[in-house]
């Protein structure tokens, strides 16, 4: 058994893997590198939500946004 809180902190993982860091320059084909980073924070932040994490850490302000308009919408 987890301790509770499940905490996760996925901002210090996601914005150090290759498909974020990559520019646009790189590979047009994955599109603007900003959005690219927020759309993968905002999804994993849902997955570790969805498979039962109380909290997670964040760090884009757009993501966040995001993340906290899902839940609302949920709710």
């Amino acid at each position: 058994m987890t301790p509770m809180p499940i905490i996760n902190n996925i901002a210090a993982e996601i914005w150090k893997i290759k498909e974020v860091k990559e520019n646009q320059i790189v590979s047009e084909d994955w599109g603007n590198d900003e959005e690219r980073g927020i759309n993968w924070e905002s999804i994993s932040a849902m997955c570790m939500l969805i498979s039962g994490a109380n909290i997670v850490t964040m760090s884009h302000p757009k993501s966040v946004r995001l993340v906290k308009d899902i839940i609302k919408e949920l709710l």
